[in-house]
């Protein structure tokens, strides 16, 4: 790998380029499972893989998507760094006509056909090998609030504040300048960014440094706020403890909710219908101590697949390739759940060998699965 002259990379963390995607990939996924750090499609993350050559997340796709459709683009970032440079190249007055202009440009330098580069491109360019920008309930509570940036400072004195300005190239602007500053005060590229009214960019030389930056930022936030959120901080221990790439959502539909509180035994019912089992699995699997993996070993031997329900704390977690499917488990279960409960006679639940059988069915499974 070549060196890399970008000084807020560090030229000396050369890894294999596999690696870097793998770990870009890993980290789009765990911020996209996540309820309190992103909501619908929103963030976005990247990884410079050498001194041109910069993955970043495809536009009107969600984070937890990100994996086998490789729903990313390449971009040339120092094209991206130039343009905030040379403003004169794209800026005519006119706001509508500049970020047309600027969408172009920034197609011109992406090396991905048939998918376009997130509109927050410019804040990735100009910031370190690993960047991703959430949107946390517990920053937004600060950052919408007046005083914003003093009460952050309270709490993260090495942090950058940055006033609201549009997403995209105005944003890119600002931070651009901004950025330039914090070096020559600091000595360093900054870590933690705080942008009002909008979220957090948390931006390290690995993928697990932002992880865990990202994970302190929002739990010291939450702590100023007085608001836990632990329950959505659980999905990623949740998806860790599976261990098969899967994301994890946790469930606050309240007639499910309803249901595990009122009627519990219904949670160790057999699947009824075939939707049951294809989108929910054979069982749920209760989990009381994410650090002992025999539960989950047994499932496995049991019915020779991941469990994809899990009750743990009081809560329900669905396991799914993405979010969409996830909720799509949660709203089968749900209507599983609802049937069952109103069922007067003896139920018929589907019998172990045709379990077995849509097991390795092979068009269940494409159905699960897209």
């Amino acid at each position: 790998m070549r060196t890399l002259p970008n000084p807020l990379l560090n030229e000396h963390c050369r890894i294999d380029e596999t690696s870097l995607t793998d770990k870009f990939i890993a980290l789009s996924r765990y911020a996209g499972s996540r309820f309190d750090l992103l909501q619908a499609g929103g963030g976005n993350t990247s990884v410079k893989l050498d001194d041109r050559r910069m993955l970043v997340k495809a536009s009107g796709v969600a984070l937890s998507e990100m994996g086998a459709e490789k729903v990313y683009v390449a971009v040339d970032y120092p094209e991206m760094v130039g343009l905030l440079e040379t403003p004169a190249k794209w800026d005519d007055g006119d706001k509508r006509h500049r970020d047309l202009k600027v969408n172009h440009l920034v197609s011109l330098a992406t090396k991905t056909s048939g998918a376009r580069a997130s509109i927050e491109v410019f804040l990735h360019a100009i910031l370190g090998r690993f960047v991703l920008h959430t949107h946390p309930i517990a920053v937004n509570i600060i950052v919408s609030q007046r005083g914003w940036d003093n009460n952050l400072a309270a709490i993260f004195a090495d942090a950058l504040c940055i006033p609201y300005r549009t997403p995209g190239i105005e944003l890119g602007l600002e931070l651009n300048v901004r950025v330039k500053r914090f070096i020559s005060s600091h000595g360093h590229p900054p870590k933690i960014i705080f942008l009002q009214n909008h979220g957090l960019i948390v931006s390290a030389d690995s993928m697990e440094a932002v992880q865990q930056i990202t994970e302190d930022v929002v739990g010291k936030c939450g702590e100023w706020c007085g608001v836990d959120f632990g329950r959505y901080q659980r999905a990623t221990a949740i998806a860790a403890f599976v261990g098969d790439g899967s994301v994890a959502y946790l469930c606050e539909d309240c007639a499910i909710m309803d249901l595990l509180k009122t009627q519990p035994h219904l949670f160790s019912r057999k699947p009824y219908c075939p939707d049951s089992f294809v989108f929910c699995g054979a069982m749920p699997l209760v989990v009381e101590n994410l650090r002992d993996a025999e539960p989950l070993e047994a499932y496995r031997k049991h019915y020779h697949d991941a469990p994809k329900v899990i009750l743990h704390g009081g809560k329900i977690y669905f396991l799914a390739k993405n979010i969409k499917k996830a909720r799509e488990s949660e709203e089968v279960y749900k209507a599983h759940l609802l049937a069952i409960a109103s069922m007067k006679g003896q139920i018929n639940y589907l019998n172990d060998d045709e379990l077995a059988y849509l097991g390795g069915w092979e068009a269940e499974k494409y159905r699960r699965e897209t």
